[in-house]
């Protein structure tokens, strides 16, 4: 876990200017995983705050978002005074008595090195019929060649969206599975 905050830590400082949010894609992945407006939403592994701008636009009840990262979460507090946004630098592991109604894990996924694990979590994390979505801003060839550059040793890589939704779906019902060339989507509601 050390070397993964390390990792993230140092790349903090200049991670916006090259992890910007699309807002085309934004908006297709909230739409494929249905938010709603007044969600209790957990965003996992935030980083600088990159989606919070744009789950704000859906009217959110509150967003808790998680990051291992001091150096991530700090910066995401320099960007963000909405009183509905809370960073927390946290293992989400270490989340245990909140229930959400959507949790996003938005281009992190493949760093979670024990998805069953992870997965099994998050589903004790939602409240009845929540919703859960895995997403990336761009497709799994890109991704997968840009992490075994860049951070093969903190990196599962990414799997095919089919293999991940069976993955899932011992706790949740899938309901949406994409992989295109620049997003990969998979979502489903707990079961």
């Amino acid at each position: 876990m050390d070397k993964m905050k390390d990792f993230f830590n140092n790349l903090a400082e200049d991670w916006d200017n090259h992890s910007k949010g699309d807002p085309e894609k934004m908006e297709r992945i909230f739409k494929t995983a249905e938010l709603k407006d007044n969600s209790k939403i957990l965003d996992i592994a935030c980083g600088t705050g990159v989606l919070e701008e744009f789950l704000l636009k859906h009217n959110p009840h509150s967003i808790l978002a998680v990051d291992l990262s001091e150096k991530m979460i700090e910066k995401a507090k320099s960007k963000y005074k909405d009183p509905k946004i809370t960073f927390l630098c946290e293992n989400v592991f270490n989340l245990k008595n909140e229930k959400f109604d959507f949790i996003i894990v938005y281009n992190a996924f493949p760093h979670f090195l024990e998805p069953e694990k992870f997965i099994e979590h998050i589903s004790t994390l939602l409240n009845e019929n929540g919703q859960f979505v895995i997403c990336h801003g761009m497709g799994r060839k890109h991704l997968n060649d840009h992490h075994k550059r860049t951070a093969n040793e903190i990196s599962l890589g990414l799997k095919p969206a089919s293999e991940v939704a069976e993955l899932i779906s011992s706790h949740f019902n899938i309901k949406s599975v994409i992989e295109e060339e620049h997003i990969y989507i998979v979502y489903g509601t707990k079961k």
